[in-house]
């Protein structure tokens, strides 16, 4: 499942890549919904490798940070994303998802019980809006 998940990862890259290679009138509509599908499956792969207790692909936290990066440069990080595969919350946004992501992965989840990385990805869907992104003092 992890490689199903890196794979499709790698199709929404391309998608975005492609969007911004056109420019064209609806780009910020589809290019939001591709930066936002691939964080989920770039998180997704970083899941099922706490899951199985294996070490994330090293790709992966780069391309979160570029991606999210990128929705930040284009104004769309914050933008309403509806999400149909969300039971929890019917709306949310690449910034969202980002968050829920890194702090499933500051949760140590190496260190929790099988499956237990699930239910604090699931639990943090709810509550990830309330962290904040910030830069590095190093920056």
């Amino acid at each position: 499942m992890s490689r199903l998940a890196r794979e499709l990862s790698f199709a929404f890259k391309i998608v975005v890549t492609d969007i911004l290679s056109e420019g064209d009138a609806r780009a910020n509509r589809n290019l939001q919904a591709s930066i936002f599908r691939a964080i989920k499956f770039l998180g997704l792969e970083q899941l099922f490798s706490f899951h199985a207790y294996l070490p994330a692909s090293s790709h992966v936290w780069r391309e979160l940070n570029q991606l999210y990066g990128l929705a930040i440069d284009k104004g769309i990080a914050e933008s309403a994303y509806i999400d149909d595969e969300n039971r929890t919350l019917p709306s949310s946004s690449i910034s969202h998802i980002y968050k829920q992501i890194a702090l499933t992965g500051r949760a140590d989840p190496y260190h929790l019980g099988n499956g237990e990385a699930w239910k604090v990805y699931d639990f943090l869907d709810r509550w990830s809006e309330l962290a904040a992104v910030t830069k590095s003092a190093n920056d």
